[in-house]
């Protein structure tokens, strides 16, 4: 079990696929600025604290939308209700689509931790 930092950067990726995503499970983890990196090849704290990052940012949207969606019927209005359902409906879809995309990231770091036996975390 290594925890030093990665020295294997892929510095470009293809946009397409820049998970790698093979049977459901991404091999790679794209950073915010950009760089590449093989899931295995993430240092443990680095590991963990990226499938925390998802989550928090997962839950963040989710709350959002299901708070949307809970003010729509306070709304006095046909229009008024008309765009606030029209915001929540954008909202959930934010919430899928983003869960959609992070799915298969979140199994590969899962994956990943689990191999390495680091500390369990809430699925």
């Amino acid at each position: 079990m290594s925890s030093e930092p990665s020295t294997a950067i892929v510095p470009s990726y293809d946009p397409r696929d820049p998970y790698e995503i093979r049977d459901g499970v991404a091999r790679r983890w794209l950073t915010k600025d950009k760089r590449s990196l093989l899931i295995a090849d993430m240092a443990d704290q680095h590991l963990l604290n990226t499938i925390r990052f998802i989550e928090r940012g997962l839950r963040a949207k989710h709350d959002s939308a299901l708070r949307s969606i809970a003010i729509v019927g306070t709304f006095n209005g046909e229009m008024a209700s008309y765009y606030a359902s029209g915001e929540a409906d954008l909202a959930m879809d934010e919430y899928i689509r983003l869960g959609t995309i992070l799915e298969p990231v979140l199994k590969g770091l899962r994956a990943e931790a689990q191999r390495r036996g680091l500390p369990e975390l809430v699925p």
